[in-house]
């Protein structure tokens, strides 16, 4: 964050990788993030990757509420996939739940992160 690295992770066998960062002492908010590849054999460092843009955002309950029964349970996960694979457009935008007017894994990611924090 703020031009700084704050992890490095070591690629698997086909080049995938993950990284998990604690967000708990950044700021709400949208952030660019960027990746590089540092060789292990020769250290030949790549150019930054293409950006990508993060939120940071605090849980919302109302938003995986689906039914508004004040719960999140079975029903909303129910309603969630309903909507998320819905053929009308409009029922199917009720799912886009980081508003990036799309509808796919990332909001399913939402659902299944608020989900879990919801039923802690």
């Amino acid at each position: 964050f703020d031009g700084k690295v704050t992890g490095e992770v070591k690629a698997e066998e086909g080049g995938l990788y993950r990284i998990l960062i604690d967000t708990e002492q950044v700021a709400l908010g949208g952030y660019k993030v960027q990746v590089r590849q540092v060789g292990s054999e020769n250290e030949k460092v790549s150019e930054m990757s293409e950006s990508k843009m993060l939120r940071v955002s605090s849980f919302s309950f109302a938003l995986i509420d689906f039914n508004g029964d004040n719960k999140i349970d079975i029903q909303d996960w129910s309603i969630f996939l309903n909507n998320w694979s819905a053929k009308d457009e409009f029922v199917k935008a009720k799912s886009d739940l980081n508003g990036d007017g799309k509808v796919d894994v990332s909001d399913f990611s939402v659902f299944l992160t608020n989900f879990q924090l919801g039923n802690r």
